[in-house]
């Protein structure tokens, strides 16, 4: 199974993200919201790319019982998500503007996106160790657990979103960060 399988159904399904966010906000929260997950697909490529490092590379030192190297490998890529996250994130919430431009905004999206950037950026940490600690999970043949965490996105960004905006419409954007927030949590 794979670990993209939290995130297509985020946004393919009938009752996915995309569909709260255009029910909530209209049309004016659908092309912030494409920037977002345009930015969401550019990390995950990074971080699915870094989570078969941790299976192939991970599974070479298993079956060479070298399992002092599982356990650098694991903290050292969690380190370098980390560290990417972060820079990822700065960057984000420094030039969302610009950001936007570069997506084809004009000068009212570009306003209307420069909030949902920024809080945007704040799940790029949560989800690139959700995506290690599950590669790790199924290397070490916890696939239940991979599965639950995986479950755990779902279980807790779509509630979140179609909750969030009946106190402000505002709040839709922080489902993402906090729904993985939530996600990570239920993993460790």
């Amino acid at each position: 199974r794979s670990t993209l399988f939290p995130y297509t159904t985020l946004f393919r399904s009938r009752d996915g993200l995309n569909t709260i966010v255009l029910r909530t906000m209209g049309a004016d929260g659908m092309f912030p919201l494409s920037i977002c997950m345009q930015l969401f697909l550019i990390a995950m490529l990074l971080y699915t790319g870094t989570g078969s490092c941790v299976t192939g590379i991970g599974g070479i030192m298993l079956g060479e019982h070298d399992y002092d190297g599982v356990i650098r490998l694991i903290r050292s890529t969690t380190r370098t998500v980390i560290i990417g996250s972060v820079i990822a994130m700065a960057v984000l919430i420094a030039i969302p503007g610009p950001i936007a431009t570069l997506f084809g905004a004009d000068d009212q999206l570009r306003e209307l996106s420069i909030a949902p950037i920024r809080i945007f950026s704040l799940l790029l940490i949560p989800a690139g160790i959700i995506m290690i600690m599950a590669n790790a999970f199924m290397l070490l043949g916890f696939n239940k657990l991979a599965g639950l965490v995986q479950a755990a996105i779902l279980l807790s960004v779509l509630p979140l979103a179609a909750l969030l905006p009946r106190w402000n419409t505002a709040w839709i954007w922080y489902a993402l960060p906090a729904g993985m927030t939530i996600a990570l949590i239920i993993g460790a």
